[in-house]
């Protein structure tokens, strides 16, 4: 349990990293990781 929520905090910091230097061609590539983020943020709940 403690290895999802570290897994998730380091994913939200990527997600944030990645949105600072955000472009058109990643774009989608952020929303596929912010999906993934969600999903492991139900399974937490």
């Amino acid at each position: 349990m403690k290895n999802l929520i570290q897994s998730s905090g380091i994913l939200s910091s990527i997600i944030e990293k990645e949105s600072i230097n955000l472009d058109v061609g990643c774009q989608q590539t952020l929303e596929q990781k912010s999906s993934v983020y969600n999903i492991i943020s139900l399974k937490i709940k």
